[in-house]
């Protein structure tokens, strides 16, 4: 150790010690480059997605448009709703496409393949819990956001959402890596006084089978 420490203070050793800490300092600005250049690219590499909503009777689809400006291919894999449902399902060629059992009620298989800088098109049907739904519209908690919209429109001109809410969770996969899936999650609100006559149209629906 000694003779270490002599060698470092030796004029024979600057010269050395003068090289490593210029590879050590260009290796370090190499990774700098590298770790910007790559979070670059991430940024420039996009998956987005577009949420519309269709209202109908007795039920409701999303429809989303999802983007992929990416390299990978990318799978469709799933979408899962939290909220007062009954049951989701599929939209596909027009109609609802019943799923297997083994998939829970807020949950349905999608299918869809999205070529790197392609754009598609998923879409599935909502079947709302009609006495679920009747709760949550009918709740003070509504009630009281309902109202706070219309002053804050009519004074300030936000827009504030109210109503039952829907949380809607679409995962996707890289073709090449299945293991990291991705997730884009979206909330939306029925207003207060559709959903009670969606509830009501359920309901009748239901008496009369």
């Amino acid at each position: 150790m000694v003779e270490f420490f002599e060698w470092v203070g030796a004029p024979s050793a600057y010269n050395w010690i003068t090289l490593v800490g210029s590879v050590a300092a260009l290796l370090t600005a190499m990774f700098t480059g590298y770790t910007a250049l790559t979070n670059w690219l991430d940024r420039r590499q996009k998956l987005t997605v577009e949420w519309e909503l269709e209202i109908h009777h007795g039920c409701f689809r999303v429809i989303c448009h999802v983007l992929n400006q990416t390299s990978k291919t990318m799978i469709a894999d799933r979408v899962r709703v939290r909220g007062p449902i009954q049951r989701v399902e599929r939209w596909f060629d027009g109609r609802p496409d019943t799923k297997h059992e083994s998939w829970g009620a807020d949950t349905a298989p999608l299918q869809g393949v999205i070529e790197p800088m392609k754009s598609g098109t998923l879409a599935l049907v909502v079947y709302p819990d009609a006495s679920a739904l009747r709760r949550e519209a009918s709740s003070w908690g509504s009630s009281l956001r309902l109202w706070l919209a219309k002053v804050f429109w009519r004074s300030l001109e936000w827009r504030l959402s109210s109503g039952p809410k829907f949380s809607i969770r679409l995962t996707l996969t890289r073709r090449d890596a299945p293991m990291r899936p991705i997730r884009r999650t979206h909330e939306l609100r029925i207003h207060a006084a559709t959903a009670i006559r969606m509830a009501e149209t359920i309901e009748d629906s239901a008496a009369k089978t």
